[in-house]
This record gives C-alpha cells, sequence and structure tokens, in this order.
C-alpha cells in the first residue's frame, strides 16, 4: 500500500531531516492518486507559508490558550526572521486583541494590553470609531483620565471630528468638570456647524443639558 512507503518516508525524516528542512505528514484519506495534487498543494502552501499572514484568533480564550502576549510577540520575531517583515505586532493583531477583551468583558487584560499597545502608536493608528470604542470601555469601568488620555492621543490624527470632541465633553461631565465639558461641546458644534452634520441637533442638547443643571 502507499501508505507503507510514506509512513516509512515519515519515520526517516523524523529521524534524520535536518531542522532547516520544512516537512509536514498529513494522511488525506478522502483522496486519491487523481485527487490529491490539489488538496496537496494547498496545504503545502499554507504551511510553508504559516505565519506569513498577522495574527488573528476568534476568541481571548483562544489567545490565551495559544500562549497569550509571549506567544504573539514569538510569532511576530519569527516571522520577522523569515520574511523579513517588522518584528513589532502588528496594529491589526493588536487591534484583534484589544477588541477580543472588550468583547469577553476582560477588563484587567484590556488594561494590560493597553498598556502594551499603547507606548507603540496604537491609538494614533487605529480607525477612530476604534479610539471611541476603547475609551467608551474605560469609562465603562469609571476610568476616566485612561479615558481622556486616550481621547487626546486620538486627537492628534482627528483633531477635526465633532464626535470626539463631544465624547470628551461627555466624560468632563461624568468627571463634574464643567468647564472643560463646554469648551468640548462648544468646539464639537463648532465643527459639526461648518460640516453640515447631522449629529449637530444631539450636541447642541448635550450642552444645553450641562447649562439647565446648572
Amino acid at each position: 500500500m502507499v501508505a507503507d512507503g510514506t509512513n516509512e518516508l515519515a519515520t526517516v525524516l523524523k529521524e534524520k531531516a535536518p531542522s532547516s528542512f520544512m516537512w509536514k505528514y498529513v494522511m488525506l484519506e478522502e483522496e486519491e492518486h487523481r485527487t490529491v495534487a490539489a488538496p496537496i498543494l494547498s496545504l503545502g502552501l499554507r504551511h510553508y507559508f504559516e505565519n506569513y499572514s498577522d495574527f488573528y484568533l476568534p476568541t481571548l480564550d483562544s489567545y490565551i490558550e495559544a500562549g497569550g502576549l509571549d506567544y504573539v510577540r514569538a510569532y511576530f520575531r519569527a516571522r520577522a526572521e523569515r520574511y523579513g517583515f517588522s518584528p513589532e505586532i502588528s496594529s491589526g493583531t493588536m487591534w484583534s486583541m484589544v477588541s477580543r477583551s472588550i468583547i469577553a468583558d476582560d477588563f484587567e487584560y484590556f488594561k494590560m494590553l493597553m498598556g502594551e499597545f499603547g507606548p507603540k502608536g496604537f491609538i494614533g493608528d487605529s480607525r477612530l470609531r476604534d479610539a471611541l470604542w476603547y475609551a467608551e470601555y474605560f469609562i465603562k469601568y469609571q476610568r476616566y483620565s485612561e479615558a481622556l488620555s486616550l481621547y487626546g492621543e486620538a486627537a492628534n490624527v482627528h483633531g477635526d471630528s465633532s464626535r470626539l470632541f463631544h465624547a470628551i465633553g461627555n466624560v468632563y461631565q461624568l468627571m463634574d468638570d464643567r468647564e472643560n465639558a463646554t469648551s468640548h461641546y462648544e468646539k464639537a458644534i463648532a465643527i459639526a456647524k461648518a460640516a453640515k452634520e447631522v449629529d449637530l441637533a444631539d450636541y447642541e442638547k448635550s450642552l444645553a443639558s450641562l447649562n439647565n443643571n446648572e
């Protein structure tokens, strides 16, 4: 049988193949000589280029089970050595890990990731909607200073966003800082008026509500 020969070859490779020789042995039990070419080519390419792409897993638990941040760092170091890419964790993988921590509602893991990724320009590389989402998660746990710090980083890139300044105003209102809340609501209103944005009325309501509660 063919399997006898391939099993023997696999045994030899296990014992004698040099570490630089990439190989993988799988049994494609549903295939035969006429059908095996396409699936074996696909499997071979996926094996050879297994760490070419960014690293994504579907849940926070799956990241943790794989080895967490240490494993992800090792993945990108190996990727860099093999393909000449940057050894730093990609912004896409950072986004994946942070978003999974929010979905899992694991604030401690989220906080750890933000501490790791924040100094590497993660927020500046993020889309505005994602930066707002991260800040809102800090707000959920009443970590207002962290939310404001995140908003400040986002403002360096999205300084013309009325939505961002309105969100900052909301945080200051939660902190009972009326002066800063007012100034940021007013800035959101000014940007929205100039751009004729549909959210203008909502921003004006926020400012009016703040003034009515004096």
